[in-house]
């Protein structure tokens, strides 16, 4: 009997053993998710570089101008570099040593300005909280990204852009300029009634709007609960190249 016992503690003892070593005793990590965006109007496509890899679609790997790619990452302190991948060797127009990405978090990165050379572009990185708005509400925010364009208002409308009617000023959407930077305001989403039309027309003006923003799926008015960065790209003058002009465009971010 005393040598069952003394087995059957040995045998305890190994499985709890196996048990400490088992994988599920580890911490669960949530990959955090990036959503990176070209907003240079006169650069190249790009590469998106994490660490040493090249990230987002099929080879070759480049980013075109208004294209997103959206990518999931080990969270951490990562090196984020973006690279012209179509000369000989490689230029990195930007490199950033260091960038946390939490565990789980939300982040959306843009390159904006203008290319001079090999220099000038610049980057936003944005922490996302995209909390679901509530039942018939959706989610909105703005970006000013083009260099050379005046300060606009971002409104809500019906009707047309060329013949817009109850238009509203968009919370944190007055007399926006160019984002060199994002303010914790500018960066949270606003929640504006579903199925509303949304617009940017020159701050402080009225009457017609510089155009209306499309929505994904070709519709013209926000989706109930979805979440959408709303930007103005593109370079203003008018003797813009051509593909370099001013556009608008939405981003879905859930």
């Amino acid at each position: 009997m005393l040598k069952k016992s003394f087995l059957s503690l040995c045998l305890l003892c190994v499985l709890g053993l196996l048990q400490s070593c088992t994988p599920s005793s580890s911490p669960s990590v949530n990959r955090a998710k990036l959503i990176a965006t070209h907003a240079s109007p006169n650069a190249p496509a790009i590469n998106l570089v994490v660490d040493n890899e090249v990230i987002g679609g099929s080879a070759p790997t480049r980013l075109a101008y208004t294209q997103s790619v959206r990518v999931e990452l080990d969270p951490g302190t990562r090196r984020l570099r973006v690279r012209l991948d179509n000369v000989n060797p490689p230029i990195d127009l930007i490199d950033i040593p260091s960038v946390t990405f939490s565990d789980g978090g939300n982040f959306s990165f843009f390159v904006i300005d203008t290319l001079r050379g090999t220099s000038n572009l610049k980057t936003l990185l944005l922490t996302d909280n995209l909390a679901t708005p509530p039942a018939g509400q959706a989610g909105v925010r703005f970006l000013h990204l083009s260099p050379d364009a005046p300060a606009v208002d971002v409104v809500t409308f019906t009707g047309t852009p060329g013949l817009p009617q109850n238009v509203q000023v968009l919370t944190n959407g007055a007399n926006r300029t160019f984002n060199t930077s994002v303010t914790a305001a500018q960066s949270a989403f606003v929640n504006i009634p579903a199925n509303t039309q949304l617009g940017v027309r020159l701050a402080g003006t009225t009457g017609s709007l510089i155009g209306a923003f499309p929505m994904p799926g070709g519709g013209s008015t926000v989706a109930e609960r979805r979440l959408y960065t709303l930007c103005v790209m593109g370079l203003a003058r008018a003797n813009a190249p051509q593909g370099q002009g001013l556009v608008l465009i939405t981003i879905p971010n859930n």
